[in-house]
């Protein structure tokens, strides 16, 4: 049996259990019944540990389903801090044994070459010395050495990183350790990163910046913070990865949601503006090619596929926009064949005189909508969009000016009953 590490091996796994504590509130072992108890219990003192501050528990009272258990919540308000802390969950990155050893072997090595660099046979040579040392922090000097390609690969990884810098003397690479300049930012620039890392994607990378040079953020806090986004930020990056190298995609989703991988082209990141929501706007191989959208917060792993090269990649990405323009929000409705969008015509009553910010309004929301007076104080909206049970709000919220309402049966049907319930609820059928 494996023993506890408070440290994160998979972001994915913990990524649910996070959301839960901090949007659901309480949370107990029952709502992850999916889980076993262990796992639950594991991933719980993991949270607890990397977020003591924000933790709230309590014992479960007598009667309940698991007596001897507790409920979890995570509290945070967006409002109150000027640091986004779920960005340690980004910290507590769990590494092997022999990643750590050749992490400090590089930076001791390194050190210790200035100005003249090193190379990986000096890297090898520090390697087998401490491997062969046994003490209490290395109990079996038996580990196996780093091969060469192992070590190459590290270096232009951390090259890539901008922890090193190659220069090429002779026959050889020459690897020079780069100096941090956190601490060198100009105080405009630092306002800059204040402001992005708790406001724009990936702003853990602010929040690394920020913590090397030692500056805290004391200028900006924030109404409408919505730090959970972070939890997603890794999908996020492969994604736009494999947007940016043309290749596909394979998406392991939350089983509640998706019990089998979708597989297809990324084509945009599409954010909600009325949930905050984060989408991957995608084909989908198993419906034909048809496009689909994927909450990001769903997606628990994305795994890169074969490249499929930028003339095909730009004509996908053409018929993705040109779809896009018929999409209310993130939803491409039932595929269709041949591919035709619904009509939406709804008939409203607007004072001209005295409701103009009525029609300012209908222009403004309406969202490549067509507006058309058929005469006085009588106008007719008209739309097109694939999914018309997406613009059941907006309709809803013209409630007492629509005279009629055209659109597919099954919206109607909806806003049918919907105007049902709510006069039944004020009493107005009697």
């Amino acid at each position: 049996m494996g023993s506890f590490s408070e440290l994160i091996k998979h972001l994915h796994r913990v990524r649910g259990y996070v959301r839960g504590f901090y949007l659901f509130d309480w949370r107990t072992r029952m709502d992850y019944d999916e889980k076993s108890p262990r796992t639950y219990d594991n991933e719980r003192r993991r949270i607890e540990s990397l977020f003591n501050e924000y933790v709230r528990s309590e014992s479960l009272r007598s009667g309940a389903a698991d007596k001897k258990g507790k409920k979890i919540s995570l509290t945070i308000n967006a409002t109150d801090i000027t640091r986004n802390p779920l960005y340690d969950i980004w910290r507590a990155k769990e590494f092997m044994p022999s990643d750590m050893i050749l992490h400090f072997a590089i930076l001791e090595v390194g050190a210790a070459h200035l100005p003249d660099g090193f190379t990986i046979r000096d890297i090898s040579e520090r390697i087998t010395k401490i491997t062969s040392m046994k003490n209490l922090w290395n109990p079996d000097p038996d580990i196996d050495i780093p091969s060469d390609s192992t070590m190459r690969g590290k270096l232009n990884e951390y090259e890539h990183a901008g922890l090193l810098m190659t220069k090429r003397v002779g026959r050889e690479n020459r690897y020079f350790l780069t100096s941090p300049r956190c601490s060198d930012i100009p105080k405009g620039l630092r306002s800059a990163i204040d402001f992005f890392s708790e406001a724009a994607p990936f702003g853990e990378i602010g929040d690394h910046i920020r913590d090397e040079g030692g500056w805290i953020n004391e200028i900006f806090s924030f109404k409408h913070h919505f730090i959970a986004h972070t939890l997603d930020d890794e999908v996020l990056y492969d994604l736009l990865t494999a947007m940016d190298e043309r290749r596909e995609v394979t998406l392991t989703m939350d089983a509640r949601k998706s019990p089998s991988p979708i597989t297809g082209t990324p084509c945009k990141i599409l954010s909600s503006v009325q949930t905050g929501r984060r989408y991957i706007g995608m084909t989908d191989k198993a419906e034909n090619d048809a496009f689909t959208a994927r909450r990001l917060d769903y997606i628990n792993r994305v795994e890169m596929g074969n490249a499929i090269g930028e003339e095909a990649y730009s004509a996908t990405l053409r018929r993705f926009e040109a779809a896009l323009g018929y999409a209310w929000g993130v939803s491409f409705g039932i595929q269709r064949k041949p591919e035709i969008p619904e009509s939406v015509v709804m008939t409203l009553h607007i004072d001209e005189k005295t409701e103009k910010y009525v029609l300012d309004r209908l222009k403004r929301e309406g969202r490549r909508g067509k507006i058309k007076r058929l005469r006085e104080n009588v106008f007719s909206y008209s739309n097109e969009v694939w999914d018309s049970n997406e613009m059941m709000p907006f309709i809803m919220s013209f409630i007492g000016r629509i005279i009629s309402l055209d659109c597919e049966k099954t919206t109607e049907r909806r806003f049918d009953k919907e105007l049902k319930h709510m006069t039944f609820m004020y009493g107005l059928d009697e």
